[in-house]
């Protein structure tokens, strides 16, 4: 394992810490708000009346050749194309959604031949494919039909709630890289805010009810917030690093705004849904845990304590997602009263699970290693050099409680590994907290072997943090270890080549 001993090699290790709740908890939310977008606007009835045309499709050998040679002949009928561009939106690929489109403008030259899911499973297709222009070009042609006169078509339809929480989605996913995101400053929001007021204005003028924005197309919104406020915490991030990495752009007073500007959008929003008297609908258990999310990147304990307001809100009571959102809330305060809250709420998690006392637990119930990550993680982040190793210790025995669960749980293989296997950056950071304490390099190389007892296996970082104990320990021991430590990394980079 080659290393390199450079300063900002030696600093890397808090910048990885840094990154280690925002992105579990951003993962985390994302997901929650995605997975409703997609379940919400296709589990009501819309898109299964067409799948089951391409289920019967399946059951009755139509093989999709024969379904394409079908389709080339002018006479085809509506049934047949709607299997085949329902087959090609299945693919999510940009040819198959360029097909798709085809097939849909064919579709429109049909009397009575469309209907909204048609169009919201083109303009699925083209997020799934990764193209956002494309997908809002479908939604906008929808638009067009209802505004203008000027665009013939035997099949009019009116996009609905179902279309632009879809097309709000592929703006979501247009970002898909860190750095993307760090550099989109704040546009998706707006983006996605622009889309619900082109919807207002069509439910308004036509009083259709499936226009009217519903609770899946307001927790997109706030997904889009939560992206948005994610994307200035990770430049909060860099700003950490400014000192060291002048080059590095920051977070600016204006970015900084638009942080807290974003964050009042959106309690504003979930306090509209919350109110019986508005025509909002009424948020759910992803509209609370999105908030909580968004409210945990502020690193702030008055807004992790107004998080923790929302949790008897939540229906089920030990929900995974909203307690890991809630818990990060606490853990990125960076204060020991944020750690040990933290920790308390994990502890109501384990507790919960004991009284379940089953060995099949749903997976949104209960704590995960995700949980156990982001509490440890907040006690990391109040560790500072030369304190008297209380952050560490409490740390390290998170990690012990996930070790010990690991081995003792009835669980299955995947599920032990899906709620307590613990990851490098976890072992690492503990190496580093003691490291910082001077005094207990012992702790620092016993975690080292321990790890690699248990397979896990130590990268730079991790090596680089056991060398920075021995370096601050006044021990006459410390320089020779350093040596064996080094003379090991080396071994093993001839061993294997591997330079992580």
């Amino acid at each position: 394992m080659k290393f390199r001993l450079s300063f900002a090699l030696l600093i890397s290790l808090s910048f990885s810490e840094a990154f280690l709740v925002s992105t579990q908890t951003t993962g985390l939310c994302r997901g929650s708000a995605h997975e409703l977008s997609v379940k919400g606007q296709f589990g009501r009835g819309g898109v299964e009346k067409l799948s089951a045309i391409a289920t019967k499709r399946q059951r009755g050998a139509i093989s999709k050749p024969s379904l394409v040679a079908a389709c080339s002949n002018k006479n085809c009928g509506v049934s047949k194309k709607t299997s085949l561009l329902i087959e090609y939106c299945n693919e999510g690929t940009v040819d198959a959604s360029k097909e798709a489109e085809k097939i849909l403008y064919r579709l429109e030259e049909m009397e009575g031949a469309l209907t909204a899911v048609h169009y919201a499973s083109v303009i699925n297709s083209w997020a799934n494919a990764g193209n956002t222009t494309r997908a809002l070009s479908v939604l906008n042609r929808m638009i067009r039909y209802q505004e203008s006169d000027e665009i013939s078509s035997k099949s009019v339809v009116l996009p609905n709630s179902h279309c632009y929480s879809i097309a709000m989605k592929a703006i979501i996913n247009s970002f898909k890289t860190r750095d993307q995101r760090i550099c989109s400053n704040g546009s998706l929001a707006g983006q996605c805010e622009n889309l619900v007021d082109k919807m207002k204005k069509i439910n308004e003028a036509t009083d259709e009810i499936d226009a009217r924005p519903n609770t899946v197309v307001f927790n997109t919104l706030l997904a889009a917030y939560s992206e948005d406020v994610t994307a200035l915490f990770l430049k909060r991030k860099m700003d950490d690093r400014k000192r060291l990495y002048p080059n590095v752009e920051g977070l600016s007073n204006a970015d900084d705004k638009a942080l807290k500007n974003l964050v009042g959008k959106a309690l504003d929003l979930l306090k509209e849904m919350e109110d019986k008297t508005s025509n909002f609908p009424d948020p759910d258990v992803y509209s609370y845990c999105t908030v909580i999310s968004i409210l945990a990147k502020c690193e702030d304990m008055e807004m992790a304590l107004l998080a923790e307001t929302y949790l008897p809100t939540v229906t089920n009571r030990y929900d995974t997602p909203t307690y890991n959102a809630l818990i990060s809330a606490y853990a990125n305060t960076g204060t020991i009263k944020g750690a040990e809250r933290a920790n308390a709420l994990l502890e109501e998690l384990e507790a919960a699970m004991i009284e379940a006392n089953s060995s099949v637990q749903p997976r949104n119930f209960g704590a995960n290693a995700i949980t156990y990550h982001n509490v440890l993680s907040g006690y990391i982040k109040t560790c500072k050099i030369g304190d008297d190793g209380y952050a560490a210790e409490k740390a390290e025995s998170i990690l012990n409680r996930m070790e010990e669960k690991l081995s003792s749980s009835k669980l299955t293989e995947e599920e032990k590994h899906y709620r307590y296997q613990p990851n490098v950056i976890a072992y690492s950071s503990i190496i580093d907290a003691w490291s910082k304490s001077g005094t207990k390099t012992d702790r620092a190389e016993a975690l080292l072997h321990r790890m690699e007892n248990k397979g896990i296996k130590p990268n730079v970082v991790t090596y680089t943090s056991v060398l920075t104990s021995f370096a601050r320990n006044d021990s006459i021991e410390g320089p020779s270890k350093a040596m064996e430590l080094l003379q090991h990394m080396s071994n093993l980079y001839i061993e294997t080549g591997d330079t992580s």
